[in-house]
């Protein structure tokens, strides 16, 4: 994972580089416990709600439980982290996970001391999570988001 995130920093421009060298990534060492979730297309198939006309939506509830978890976890001082360098295969061998079922998210929990008002990675690169209140007011803060053409009206 360790090569994964310096790979990724190596095409950075510079100035990005040394944002990206900032951002705490070793949160799996550290982090109180682990979880990987995946994610059994065949589980319950064929006759599952939503998955009959958009077979992804398995997968969507799988991210939405994942975020319920976030959401439980920082309402009880925990922190979390979606690991997010590593290929689904090295994955797979590593948990002995069946080729048919998918690793969603490898994430790591934890406690914290307290949680910044802006999540880090706005903070340190700059770049806006689409927030809910950007949606609601149709503002972000007054700064404008890199990379999220499609978030603005046309």
């Amino acid at each position: 994972m360790f090569r994964r995130s310096a790979k990724f920093s190596a095409c950075l421009p510079l100035d990005e580089k040394v944002l990206f060298s900032r951002i705490k990534i070793e949160g799996i060492l550290e982090s109180s416990l682990g979880i990987l979730v995946t994610y059994d297309p065949s589980r319950a198939a064929p006759h599952v709600l939503g998955r009959h006309t958009i077979p992804d939506t398995g997968l969507y509830s799988v991210c939405l439980a994942i975020e319920n978890l976030w959401l439980a976890a920082t309402a009880e001082n925990l922190g979390v982290g979606w690991v997010s360098f590593y290929q689904e295969e090295f994955v797979r061998n590593l948990f002995g996970i069946p080729a048919h079922i998918r690793p969603v998210a490898w994430l790591c929990l934890g406690p914290v001391h307290s949680f910044a008002d802006i999540p880090d990675l706005d903070v340190i690169s700059g770049v806006l999570a689409v927030h809910s209140t950007r949606f609601c007011t149709g503002k972000a803060g007054g700064r404008k988001p890199k990379n999220l053409q499609f978030a603005e009206k046309t």
